[in-house]
Parts: structure tokens; sequence; C-alpha cells
């Protein structure tokens, strides 16, 4: 069942990085000089006249609403997902049940429909059930066993991946200053809450808050640091043999199961 979910979770995000592809298309906004071969290639073929979506203007930027918003849907589904999923991988038989990893993945869908169809306190309740839910199954895979240390550092490390999320939040919500940068409802949420933001509400308004934005370039480099090194070390783990014990006991017992006599099996059959 695992498998499921983690193809579920993973479905999810990759399915944002087309999303997002689709619309810098219809938008004509790219991340960098040399994606103009995409307009280019655009005008050549004409292809524009039987995809009237394609927009054959072309400029370096992320200022478009929709392209805004897809990325901060997948920013924050890889800032949640890779959690639960290395939690999965990590996991004894019977720590996590289906139940728990079911909700979160249920959790996470909605998650992203929410934030692609702009409804806020859904998409905020969704959030937090789900953040919780992470914590939740971090401390289970820490606490089955005591002596795994190789297990017990990665959830460490993912614990401070799960902190670096909660504290960016708290900055952007608690604090009431910095609501995401873009994202409108984020705004009315705050008004919701009775807070008043310093910053403005509508999309083009929201100003950058230094303290926020630090935070979640931190948390962003987690996403890329953490998950890679994760990434490596439990592969290497688990396909690389174990080291064997070389200590003067372990060889002197196996010269001695070497030289023993063996029982001869002919006639037996």
């Amino acid at each position: 069942m695992f498998q499921f979910f983690t193809a579920v979770l993973l479905s999810n995000v990759l399915s944002l990085s087309f999303l997002t592809i689709i619309f810098r298309i219809i938008y004509g906004q790219y991340s960098s000089k040399e994606d103009a071969f995409f307009t280019w290639f655009f005008k050549i073929t004409k292809l524009s006249k039987a995809l009237p979506f394609i927009n054959e203007n072309f400029s370096v930027s992320h200022d478009a609403a929709w392209i805004i918003r897809v990325r901060n849907a997948q920013r924050n589904a890889m800032e949640n997902v890779y959690i639960t999923v290395f939690a999965m991988v990590l996991s004894g038989p019977g720590v996590l049940s289906n139940w728990i990893v079911g909700v979160f993945v249920l959790f996470r869908v909605l998650h992203t429909f929410y934030y692609l169809t702009g409804k806020q306190p859904h998409r905020g309740v969704v959030y937090t059930i789900g953040h919780v839910l992470n914590l939740v199954m971090l401390i289970k895979v820490f606490n089955q066993d005591e002596n795994d240390k190789f297990v017990r550092n990665c959830v460490l490390l993912l614990l401070k991946f799960w902190f670096s999320g909660s504290l960016t939040s708290w900055k952007r919500h608690v604090t009431h200053h910095s609501p995401q940068f873009g994202i409108a409802e984020d705004g009315d949420l705050e008004k919701m809450l009775g807070h008043d933001s310093k910053t403005g509400y509508r999309f083009g308004t929201l100003a950058r808050n230094s303290g926020a934005e630090r935070m979640m370039k931190s948390h962003s480099e987690d996403i890329h640091g953490i998950t890679l090194f994760l990434s490596v070390v439990i592969l290497s783990k688990n396909v690389l043999p174990e080291p064997r014990d070389t200590s003067p006991r372990c060889t002197a017992a196996a010269v001695e199961f070497e030289s023993a006599p063996r029982c001869s099996v002919k006639g037996v059959f």
C-alpha cells in the first residue's frame, strides 16, 4: 500500500511541474533567456494557430498570477511530501499504519486543489492537519528502535526540515506581517483571523518581508540538500553490501568453521 501512496504523492509534485510549463507557455514568461527557443519554435511551426493558448511573446519573468500560484503549490508539496516518503522508507513493519499515511495523502491532494482554486481557510486547515500528521509519523519512526542510530539520525534531519516549514508559517501568519507573496486569499485569511497585515492583501501589492523570505529560502535549501543527502545514504545502505567483521575473534571463528569436517550425504537419497 505504501507504494501506492508514494506514487500518488510524487505524481502530485510532478503534475504541478507540468502545469507550470503550461502556464509559462500561456503567459510567455520563462525562467531563462535560452528559453526563447520555444517562442522561436512556436513562430516557425505556426503552432499558435492550431493551439490558440500558445503565447509567441517572450520574457524572463515569474510575475504572472498563475505561475506564482502553481510554483508556490509545488514548493509547498515538496516541503511536505518528501518528509512522508522518507518516513515510509525508514519505517519498520507495522510502525506506520495505512490509515495515517492515507489520511495525509488525501489532505495533500486536497491542499493542492484548494491552492489552485484559491480557497481559504480550507487550504490552511488541510495544511495544518497534514503538517501535524507528518510530525506524528516522524516521532513514531524515531521511536521504533532506539538502537538503530542510522534511522534516528535520518529522522533528526527530517525534523529539522519539518521545523523550518513551521517557522516559515509562524513568521507569515502568527506575526501577520507577510502573507504569501502574490496569493490574495492569504491576506483574506489574515482578515478573517482579525489581523491587520502591514503589507497589503491583493495580488501585486503584497510586499516581501525579509524575515519570512529568509526562512523560506532556508526551507527551500532543505528541499534540495536534505532530500538529496538522505536519498544517497539510504540507497547506499540498502544497495551496498554490509561491511565484513574482520576482528581477530571473527576471523578465528571463520577459520575454525572452514576447517571443520563435513558430513557426507552420499547414499542418503
